[in-house]
């Protein structure tokens, strides 16, 4: 305060009042209001409203040092404890008058003070007048402030911290937020009347609940889709691990393996046989060079869980959790396997790797292999010329480098 009302600070005010030799637009002054939490003991309470508002009165001029805004606040206590009857509940509050004037530490009879300022001769001219105080930038200062020194005040006294000043929007809530509805409101809520914001607020709430419950259950299926997918990558590590491991077995099955006799003019062992004469002639007529072109696709389009081996100029895929294998090579694709989305495999290979010159075959006409391999030829846009018969050809192989 100036020198003239620090005796009473009541008289900064009314000397305002009194004031006609200013613009009738001039703002002079700001009153803010805040809400103080409930759960503090009085001394707490006390010492954040001086705290937060020596602060404001500082930082409000837009000065470094010592320059302050003239402030006076009060303390309003509500009703000290929870009324059963009205259903009243205790309502701490802060009033806070802030004077858009910096005091500058010369003096001025209230006459002058609130005058328009001139530079050139401070001493006979008003208090300098704050451009910072008013601006949006200083009501964001001001939010975060009482938010800052509430949740500081909450934490001194041991209980949570869960004042925040920022909006829905800025926080990413997609609850509605309700309106204020004041001292006169609430009573006549305890009389019950309900007018148009109570009604509003109603709505609002009923539609955030709704909005919760769906969020939960989104939550719920996002920890479950997440669980099962880290479970999935888990098998799929371990599945690697293990053929990894017994890689050198692995080797030795399949050089014994039904599919990779060397001399057999036809494939007897197989389930399934996926021949094209495209894949053969990108293959660049056959050997294990032309063949591990095609693993990177073949290995997106197979999926988790399956490692490719190169053994005698043919490339073996397996899975660590069955016995059943598929051998890729110049011009053909095959499996001894039974195992259902088996067939789905096979196709999603051939359309990977661009091939709509099918010729398939299948040991069980009537089994779900077939089904399997029309509704994945009919999902991609394949078509095949089926074999009913196992087609006669050489498995054309070289030595393995």
């Amino acid at each position: 305060m100036p020198e003239w009302a620090k005796s009473d600070p009541r008289e900064y005010w009314r000397a305002l009042d009194r004031q006609t030799n200013v613009r009738a637009n001039a703002r002079l002054m700001f009153c803010i209001e805040a809400a103080i939490p409930r759960d503090l003991p009085d001394d707490l309470q006390n010492q954040l409203v001086d705290d937060f508002v020596t602060h404001i009165a500082q930082v409000s001029s837009g000065r470094d040092g010592e320059q302050g805004m003239p402030a006076l606040y009060a303390i309003h206590e509500g009703i000290r404890r929870d009324d059963a009857a009205t259903g009243r509940k205790p309502n701490p509050h802060l009033h806070f008058l802030i004077s858009t004037s910096i005091n500058d530490g010369r003096k001025r009879p209230p006459e002058i003070w609130f005058g328009r300022a001139n530079g050139a001769k401070p001493e006979r001219s008003g208090a300098p007048r704050s451009t910072f105080i008013g601006t949006r930038k200083w009501l964001l200062q001001l939010r975060q402030s009482w938010s800052s020194f509430a949740n500081a005040a909450l934490r001194q006294a041991g209980l949570p911290a869960t004042l925040d000043h920022r909006s829905h929007r800025a926080r990413g809530l997609v609850a509605l937020p309700t309106v204020h509805l004041g001292p006169a409101r609430h009573a006549l809520l305890r009389m019950g009347q309900l007018d148009a914001r109570v009604q509003y607020n109603a709505r609002v709430r009923a539609e955030n609940e709704k909005h919760e419950e769906a969020l939960e259950a989104l939550r719920k299926g996002s920890a479950h889709s997440a669980a099962w997918r880290r479970q999935s990558e888990a098998e799929e590590r371990r599945l690697q691990q293990e053929l990894l491991a017994a890689n050198e077995d692995l080797r030795s099955m399949l050089a014994s393996h039904p599919l990779a006799d060397p001399d057999a003019r036809l494939i007897s062992s197989a389930s399934v046989l996926v021949l094209s004469r495209k894949m053969a002639r990108a293959a660049d007529g056959g050997g294990a060079g032309g063949v591990l072109a095609f693993v990177p696709a073949v290995r997106a389009a197979l999926g988790t869980g399956w490692l490719s081996s190169n053994l005698r100029g043919q490339v073996w895929w397996t899975r660590a959790d069955c016995d059943n294998a598929v051998l890729m090579g110049p011009g053909y694709l095959a499996t001894d396997g039974q195992m259902p989305g088996l067939g789905y495999a096979l196709v999603n290979v051939a359309a990977a790797l661009g091939l709509d010159d099918l010729t398939v075959y299948v040991a069980d006409p009537q089994g779900d292999l077939k089904h399997e391999i029309a509704a994945a030829l009919a999902q991609h846009g394949l078509d095949c010329t089926w074999r009913l018969r196992k087609p006669t050809f050489e498995a054309k192989t070289r030595p393995a480098a």
